[in-house]
């Protein structure tokens, strides 16, 4: 069995997780720019761990 599972959109992390979309959006760039998540080009909700 196959399970497309898909990130969550950056409202809901913010919801979750942080206050604001500019926070989380601050976040996953950082982790990005440290080779921990992979975001796809052109995706939405595209993001991977590495």
């Amino acid at each position: 069995m196959i399970c497309h599972a898909y990130a969550p959109t950056i409202q809901q992390i913010g919801t979750a997780v942080l206050r604001s979309r500019a926070s989380v959006h601050y976040q996953l760039t950082e982790l990005e720019a440290k080779a921990a998540i992979v975001r796809e080009p052109g995706r939405w909700r595209a993001i991977r761990l590495a």
